[in-house]
């Protein structure tokens, strides 16, 4: 064996040491020391090594202070039966990895944190999504029941008879819009109107109905458009805080004769098919509804002849476009009316065609603006008379004997007299009333009386020059309360109104001209 002294063999088994704290011991088979420093701790070792003589390499050992150690022996070889030992502190050997660890888990921390934030606020927006959708849900819902709502306020159905053909149609450019129409027949008369409420949506829906509501609380007892329409602007003005607006053309159309009398508020003029020509019909210059409440309005008057159509629209018709400045325009309207003019088209078949051909120009562009159109047209049934009796007599209640013998001969001459008591004395009743204040008190006037058979009715035409009445607008007396607490009048003419199948009233020229029809 080679001499080796303990110092050089110190040096040899602490020159590779893996970790600064390794204590190292080189011990023979019976464990004596031959190199090292025999500390407590590997003393330890010795006793554990001592008593178990099957350990393995390595094993784990906690020292009695609770300091882990790991510790690890292996045979020298060769010919000696020396053992190495060298013993690692556990802090050392496993802190940088617990430090590693430490840092490594950290931001594996930090990315649950943030995975979590962000699942929440998933959740939270997912949550929020729902309970927007289901707001809008139910919005959509409210405005499908808002949509119904207007469309119940339109006309339900198109006014088809003998006198006018009438067609109308609502596009809205949302779910609701704030254009509207409308139009019926009272005493004789088409009352009828086209609207336009400035914005779009819920907002201008709301104020449609407003006006819709207006037109046909303030026409029922009013003929003249420009009241109408000057009693609608005073209602809209009042509490007008968010300045809306509303463009409206307002009609009166006396069927018998064709004489339509209308008023205009700013609204776009209408055009008028006659003989297969297309015109547009001068308005004069009105300011809107809802702008100043002291506005007048006046009124104006055309006849429209037999045959003839009226066309009404708001300017989502003109102002249907395709792209920045291309709109439909004015003459695209007048050459697609002229087109329907040609072709004898109905009102129907009309706003089909008008409403193709603005799909057709506009392509995929999204509507901006509400589209409404209103077509009237005018056939008249000209009442050819097979017996007719005219009779003049004097505002003096000395002549209603005449009136009633003339009553009585043209009945006889009908065969009609007995059943037609009720009717002679109804027109008696129109005739004193016109004796009694159609003239002012002392001033003789003339009284015109014409009776007309056609087979089928009866027509009675009772002219007059006094001052302007309409029977038509007296309003109903309440028949339910004791005769003492009625107001005095209008007994007689509602009895007329309830006998006669048609009561119609026109001014012409200073004269009042009052029509009774009364189907046999």
């Amino acid at each position: 064996m080679a001499d080796i002294t303990v110092g050089l063999l110190d040096e040899v088994i602490n020159e590779e040491k893996t970790y600064q704290s390794t204590q190292s011991l080189l011990v023979t088979g019976n464990y004596h020391v031959m190199a090292g420093k025999e500390t407590p701790v590997l003393k330890e070792v010795l006793d554990v090594l001592k008593a178990d003589k099957d350990k393995e390499a390595y094993f784990p050992m906690t020292t009695e202070d609770g300091v882990k150690h790991h510790v690890f022996y292996t045979s020298v070889g060769g010919k000696t039966d020396w053992v190495l030992i060298n013993v690692l502190d556990d802090s050392e050997v496993l802190g940088n990895l617990r430090r590693q660890r430490v840092l490594l888990l950290i931001p594996s921390i930090i990315g649950l944190l943030i995975a979590g934030f962000i699942v929440w606020r998933s959740s939270r927006n997912l949550e929020r999504l729902r309970e927007a959708n289901a707001e809008k849900e139910r919005i959509g819902g409210e405005l499908l029941v808002a949509s119904k709502i207007q469309q119940s306020m339109l006309p339900r159905q198109d006014l088809r008879n003998d006198e006018v053909d009438i067609k109308g149609a609502l596009t809205p450019a949302r779910e609701v819009g704030g254009d509207l129409y409308d139009y019926y027949i009272r005493d004789e008369k088409l009352l009828f109107c086209i609207g336009d409420v400035s914005g779009k949506g819920a907002p201008a829906a709301m104020i449609m109905a407003v006006i819709h509501s207006l037109f046909r609380a303030f026409s029922a007892h009013e003929n003249n458009p420009a009241h109408i329409m000057q009693t609608i602007n005073e209602a809209a003005c009042r509490n007008n805080e968010a300045n809306y607006f509303v463009t409206m053309f307002i009609g009166v159309l006396d069927l018998p004769t064709g004489n339509l009398r209308y008023c205009y508020a700013g609204h776009d003029s209408p055009f008028v098919i006659e003989n297969g020509k297309v015109r547009m019909e001068k308005c004069n210059p009105h300011l809107p509804l809802g702008v100043f409440a002291d506005t007048k309005y006046e009124i104006q008057e055309m006849v429209l002849a037999y045959d003839s159509t009226f066309f009404l629209y708001t300017d989502g018709l003109t102002e249907a476009r395709k792209g920045p400045k291309q709109f439909f325009g004015i003459q695209r309207v007048e050459a697609v009316l002229g087109k329907c003019a040609d072709e004898h088209l109905a009102p129907r078949q009309m706003l089909e065609r008008i409403t193709e051909e603005v799909q057709q120009y506009v392509g995929d562009a999204e509507q901006n603006d509400d589209l409404t159109m209103h077509v009237i047209h005018y056939t008249p049934q000209q009442y050819e008379s097979k017996l007719t009796e005219v009779l003049n007599i004097k505002n003096d209640l000395y002549e209603v004997s005449k009136l009633n013998a003339f009553q009585k001969s043209f009945y006889e001459k009908l065969n009609l007299e007995k059943s037609l008591r009720r009717l002679q004395l109804s027109v008696e009743e129109i005739v004193v009333n016109v004796i009694d204040y159609a003239y002012p008190l002392g001033m003789k006037g003339d009284i015109t009386v014409k009776m007309m058979w056609d087979g089928k009715s009866l027509k009675i035409v009772v002219v007059d020059s006094g001052v302007m009445f309409d029977p038509t607008l007296v309003e109903t007396p309440d028949i339910s309360l004791m005769a003492e607490e009625r107001q005095v009048g209008g007994l007689g003419i509602h009895l007329v109104r309830k006998l006669m199948d048609s009561v119609n009233y026109e001014r012409e020229d200073g004269k009042n001209i009052l029509t009774l029809i009364k189907n046999i």
